[in-house]
């Protein structure tokens, strides 16, 4: 019996077992969420050199509170009785607008505007200015609306969304009132909490608002 290595034949096997475990690896990765399921429905763009805003909700007041800082979310999501709903939109890292952040003293309800008008009248009512939350899109990309509901508590008076959607569900269901443009945004959010997202050509994961692998 001749027992030498046939070298070609190996190679051969060894590329067809590289072949056939790549497949079953790209069939088990799908299954679980991987980017040819994901990308079908809920890819983002992520633009350059912008931040990531996370939206969060509380059901027992019903307000909605926004953050670029990922201690803040998980503090308030893990600590304080809050649901993380996603990436609310993508602000620039900076530009010519600046939004500010102000809280109520009395209620810890949080109001958000570039008008420093507004921001100064507001800190005299029992606000704190708690300085710049984030920036606005000078190129004005994608519009974040402002919407108001009259009546309510002070904690869910207002509420921003760059969803033209639910803008309009609001006005038209729910008796919010428009106030406009509250601010701009490079990009739309997406409203789960992980996900596959495409950022300079590369395809790339983040949970909890962080990158945590890469797929080339």
């Amino acid at each position: 019996m001749d027992c030498r290595i046939n070298a070609p034949v190996m190679r051969a096997q060894a590329i067809l077992l590289l072949v056939a475990f790549g497949i079953a690896l790209a069939l088990a990765f799908t299954s679980l969420g991987g980017t040819p399921a994901y990308a079908a429905t809920t890819t983002t763009t992520i633009p350059k050199d912008s931040v990531a805003m996370y939206r969060l909700y509380k059901p027992s007041t019903g307000e909605h509170f926004y953050t670029s800082n990922v201690k803040e979310k998980r503090i308030l999501t893990q600590r304080r009785g809050w649901t993380f709903e996603g990436i609310g939109w993508y602000a620039p890292k900076t530009s010519e607008t600046p939004v500010y952040r102000l809280r109520h003293i009395a209620t810890n309800a949080h109001h958000y505007t570039t008008s420093t008008t507004e921001r100064d009248a507001l800190k005299k009512r029992g606000w704190k200015d708690e300085g710049i939350g984030w920036y606005s899109d000078d190129a004005q990309t994608i519009a974040v609306h402002r919407l108001a509901k009259p009546g309510a508590a002070l904690v869910r008076a207002h509420h921003y969304t760059t969803d033209t959607n639910e803008r309009n569900v609001l006005i038209k269901k729910r008796n919010w009132k428009s106030e406009g443009v509250g601010w701009y945004a490079l990009a739309e959010g997406r409203s789960i909490k992980d996900g596959w997202v495409k950022q300079a050509g590369k395809w790339t994961y983040w949970l909890e608002g962080k990158q945590v692998k890469a797929n080339t």
